[in-house]
C-alpha cells in the first residue's frame, strides 16, 4: 500500500491512505499540479531577474550617452 498522502486544506493537515486506484489517479494529478506550479514559479523568478538585468542595462545606456544619471 502506498504511503499515505499529507494535505493541508483550511489550515487544517491531514494524512490521508490512499486506498483505490481512483485515489492514486488523484494523487498523481496533485503531483502534476505542483510540478506546474514550481515551473511556473521558476519562470517567473527567470523573468524577473531578466527584468532587472534589462533595467540595469537601459540605465547604463543612457549614463553612457549622457554621462549623467536620468532625472527620478
Amino acid at each position: 500500500m502506498p504511503e499515505p498522502v499529507i494535505v493541508k486544506i483550511d489550515s487544517k493537515t491531514y494524512s490521508i491512505p490512499i486506498l483505490t486506484g481512483d485515489m492514486d489517479n488523484v494523487v498523481q494529478q496533485m503531483n502534476q499540479n505542483k510540478d506546474a506550479i514550481e515551473r511556473s514559479r521558476q519562470r517567473m523568478n527567470d523573468a524577473k531577474a531578466e527584468l532587472a538585468n534589462n533595467s540595469n542595462a537601459l540605465l547604463l545606456m543612457y549614463i553612457q550617452q549622457t554621462g549623467q544619471f536620468p532625472p527620478e
